[in-house]
């Protein structure tokens, strides 16, 4: 593991541990990010399913939004992703 992600895992326990939902949401779609960034696509999907689980349950729309997004990106075909930024 490295040290980006040790910090996550950790703000992710603290956050839990203090009933933080919205902060935990934030912090499995930055490991989403992060497992993406490694090519591990189906750690980064599971990590933004679980945001958008935590975002579906506190009703925050933004954060879905952020999460459908993060979602479609990991199904575009290869070349289309970086055409798209992703």
């Amino acid at each position: 593991m490295d040290e980006a992600e040790a910090m996550y895992r950790k703000g992710l326990a603290l956050n839990e541990a203090l009933g933080r939902k919205e902060y935990m949401a934030a912090i499995y779609g930055n490991l989403g990010i992060l497992y993406q960034t490694r090519g591990d696509l189906d750690q980064a999907e599971a990590m933004y399913k679980r945001a958008l689980a935590i975002e579906e349950e506190l009703g925050r729309k933004e954060g879905m939004a952020s999460d459908y997004g993060n979602l479609g990106i990991l199904r575009c075909p290869p070349g289309k992703r970086e055409a798209r930024g992703g």
